[in-house]
């Protein structure tokens, strides 16, 4: 998009300058005359007859569209690192506290899940902790009925952005190899975005 904006020019003598105001007080400070007008500014002196004017000029603007949205983080993880009375793993996976509200959700008893007034289960969270710490896996469940509901009630869309790489085991590399049928093969970049 083109804009108007104010430009600072410089005259030398009533002669344009190719200059900036930075090359000017680069040449004010350090003393050493821009490389480009080397010819016609040589002195401190010159620099005095140096007079500037501001115009309009026409200049091309990259102008951003940005569009916000609020959002709502739906599920929460809580993990603790210490271990209870049995050494088991204290962690849970529950619904946010807002949803869990508009859905008329209670807690079900000795879990983090909810269920309806009813007594009909409505999550569902779990949990593999093993002893490596870089190999766990948690996963949440709810009725699609209750999580449409609550969409419905706010006026709200579900965005779920997947986004993962793999490697081959240290097993398949002698098939990733030329002639394998894995060739090329090696690494994978896996990229999806969902909307409900």
């Amino acid at each position: 998009m083109k804009v108007k904006r104010r430009r600072p020019f410089f005259f030398l003598d009533g002669e344009p300058l190719s200059l900036s105001a930075v090359d000017l007080a680069r040449f004010k400070l350090f003393g050493m005359p821009p490389s480009n007008e080397s010819s016609r500014l040589k002195t401190q002196d010159d620099l005095t007859r140096v007079i500037r004017r501001d115009r309009i000029v026409e200049v091309e603007e990259v102008r951003k569209q940005i569009k916000r949205y609020r959002c709502v983080i739906p599920v929460l993880d809580y993990d603790w690192e210490n271990h209870d009375v049995d050494d088991l793993s204290l962690h849970g996976i529950t619904l946010a506290k807002r949803l869990a509200q508009t859905a008329s959700l209670v807690h079900l008893p000795q879990t983090h899940d909810l269920q309806t007034k009813k007594g009909v289960r409505a999550t569902y969270g779990t949990a593999f902790h093993p002893q490596e710490f870089n190999n766990s896996e948690k996963f949440f469940f709810i009725r699609e009925t209750i999580l449409r509901s609550i969409l419905q009630k706010h006026g709200w869309s579900l965005v779920w952005a997947v986004w993962g790489e793999r490697e081959l085991s240290h097993k398949q590399l002698e098939r990733a190899r030329p002639g394998g049928d894995l060739m090329g093969l090696s690494h994978g970049d896996f990229r999806a975005v969902h909307i409900f």
